[in-house]
């Protein structure tokens, strides 16, 4: 029995050793197997802070890289921008040079006084029988030599600075006042005086020579423009005296008439024969088919029932009959002062169309 005892305790202690041995193997491995699990999940974890770094890196680079395109594109707009505003600046810049360019050329004030007569207004109407035609069309008349003759309220009044071509002269106007004419200039009446000044102070016998433009501009500021065919009496004193005060003394109206004088002694006279011929375009007889002495005033004289004053060649007021046949026509055109603008040259100006 005790046999039996010690026997079975041998193989108790046995294999209480065996299971031992067991174990610390198990153990080993385990930690084996551990130290792998912590070395695969340090490795894993490694390789997640280099996905991490290089995700960054990468992250960085695309942020660094937006950022540049971001700064890129800003410095472009920045660039365009500027660009634009300096273009848009030195268009602005350029348009306003060329405003003030604009501006200084001309007098835009309209302002006309005395010392302007006989200044050249720059304006062109072309007619045939008193009717307006196309430049160039055959047997018309261009008329483009204008002059400031007097300046009266709001209004101015520039005169045809030559002899009227009888080819200006309208229809209406042959028809009213019977007129009858020769060569290039000479016109006279058949009927009586106030035939002939009506042909001259009917205003509708003179509409062709303002052209639509011209009238435009006139009705713009209120005031429509209007033609006839020859100065009064009373406006030819009252040009004359804006600019040389009290030389002219004749007196009357245009319903009595009006009285003579000569103006040659003046200085006036003498001063408008050397440089200016605004009264005097001619200062000796044109022979046009005959003698044409000087052109009518729209006037009675007081001398007789049967004259009409006249300005002659020689510098005299005076008067002739209405059937005297060396006289001719020289129309005026009343505009708005307002519309007239003065070019640097200080001698011409421009109407504003």
């Amino acid at each position: 029995m005790k046999k039996l005892v010690t026997v079975l305790l041998i193989i108790i202690m046995l294999l209480a050793g065996l299971f031992t041995m067991s174990g610390c193997g198990s153990d080993e491995k385990d930690d084996d197997d551990s130290g792998k699990v912590k070395s695969e999940r340090k490795n894993d974890e490694d390789d997640d802070d280099d996905d991490d770094k290089e995700s960054s890196k990468t992250s960085n680079k695309k942020t660094s890289t937006k950022t540049d395109k971001n700064s890129s594109d800003e410095d472009s707009k920045t660039t365009s921008s500027s660009t634009k505003n300096d273009s848009k600046s030195s268009t602005t810049s350029s348009s306003e040079t060329e405003k003030s360019t604009t501006k200084t050329e001309k007098n835009i004030d309209g302002v006309v006084t005395s010392a302007n007569y006989g200044q050249k207004v720059n304006y062109s109407v072309t007619v045939k029988d008193g009717v307006q035609v196309a430049e160039g069309t055959e047997g018309a008349v261009t008329l483009d030599d204008w002059e400031i003759f007097l300046k009266d309220g709001d209004y101015v009044y520039m005169m045809y600075g030559d002899y009227l071509p009888n080819a200006a002269i309208s229809s209406e106007a042959k028809a009213g006042g019977s007129l009858s004419t020769e060569g290039t200039y000479k016109v006279w009446s058949t009927a009586d005086r106030t035939a002939l000044i009506s042909s001259m102070t009917t205003t509708s016998y003179w509409e062709h020579l303002i052209t639509s433009n011209l009238q435009k501009a006139a009705k713009r500021v209120g005031n429509a423009a209007v033609a006839t065919g020859g100065a009064t009496a009373g406006q030819f004193k009252q040009s004359w005296n804006d600019q040389y005060p009290n030389q002219v003394t004749i007196s009357g109206d245009d319903t009595s008439g009006w009285s003579w004088q000569s103006l040659s002694i003046y200085a006036g006279y003498r001063s408008v024969a050397e440089a200016n011929n605004l009264y005097f375009p001619h200062k000796s007889t044109v022979y046009d088919e005959g003698s044409c002495y000087g052109y009518w005033l729209a006037s009675p004289s007081s001398s007789s029932t049967y004259s009409v004053m006249n300005v002659n060649y020689d510098a005299c007021l005076n008067s002739y009959d209405y059937d005297k046949t060396a006289l001719v026509f020289r129309p005026l055109v009343r505009l708005p002062s307002s519309i007239l603008e003065q070019n640097t040259d200080g001698v011409t100006w421009d109407i504003k169309y």
